[in-house]
């Protein structure tokens, strides 16, 4: 399987017949399909791109990004498709490794990962990037992120009543129930993560972790088996989102099954920082 919801682009680059393509990322649309599929993808800071035109999932997660196996075409796409701002002023300081991103991958890819970054940089420190549940956190974004279908994708749905499968209905059916007192908790909690990341990823600082905590899954698994994979995955992907940071996947190992990237998280508008970094690792 090639990944979430932008998997179309990130396959189309597994030909030679493109140089580059499009995509979205809400909650981790485009990174998991570039980890998948060993491509370069981004995520970038929420609002950095213009997403006039793109029908509306969930506004506040939602953010136009781009996939390329090549770095040099992928770093140029971000000089054409990034709007200009006054807050990338602030310069790189050093990289981190977030222990507790990486301690939620396969055995697998922990070794992987750490023999290439010890070997990289041997005196790379060690942080973590928040003291919640990562599970935790990935329930406060689902919370969020169904609060805000209800108001753009429900609506049709309820009016055009299209054929939609088992498994993305009971996704549907989960955020029609999301009350407004559960939006409310999980948007405070939210902005209180924003400050705790806020601390423990400072300006000036990006964080290396694996994309994803396993390499593409197999076709013809059950909708129980793939909402488990999909509820790990998002415990990877949730925090951009519900901070707004910009990260990017690049390829880098391959285990038995299948490639998988590393992710650079960012501050909020260090989007051409880590474009910049990336030939760093």
């Amino acid at each position: 399987m090639p990944g979430g919801s932008s998997s179309g682009s990130a396959a189309a680059l597994t030909t030679n017949l493109y140089d580059f393509s499009i995509g979205s990322d809400t909650g981790g649309s485009a990174r998991v399909p570039a980890s998948f599929c060993g491509l370069f993808g981004i995520r970038p800071t929420h609002n950095r791109i213009n997403t006039e035109g793109v029908y509306p999932m969930a506004p506040s997660f939602d953010t136009l990004g781009w996939f390329s196996k090549d770095i040099d075409v992928f770093k140029k796409i971000g000089s054409v498709l990034l709007n200009s701002n006054e807050k990338t002023e602030f310069s790189f300081k050093e990289f981190v490794i977030a222990e507790d991103i990486l301690e939620l991958a396969s055995p697998e890819i922990i070794k992987l990962f750490n023999n290439y970054i010890n070997d990289k940089f041997p005196e790379i420190k060690k942080i973590r990037l928040s003291k919640h549940n990562k599970e935790e956190i990935a329930d406060n974004f689902r919370i969020l992120q169904g609060g805000e279908i209800q108001e753009n994708i429900i609506p049709w749905i309820l009016k055009n009543k299209p054929k939609i499968s088992p498994e993305i209905n009971s996704r549907i059916e989960m955020a029609i129930k999301i009350t407004t007192d559960d939006i409310n908790k999980a948007q405070k909690y939210r902005e209180n993560l924003k400050v705790e990341i806020d601390k423990s990823l400072a300006k000036g600082i990006i964080a290396v972790f694996p994309t994803t905590p396993f390499s593409s899954l197999k076709c013809g698994q059950s909708d129980e088996q793939l909402a488990s994979y999909r509820k790990k995955l998002m415990e990877f992907t949730s925090i951009a989102g519900m901070t707004s940071r910009p990260q990017i996947s690049m390829p880098k190992f391959k285990n038995n099954t299948g490639p998988i990237g590393i992710s650079l998280l960012g501050w909020q508008y260090s989007d051409e920082v880590l474009l910049e970094k990336l030939t760093y690792l």
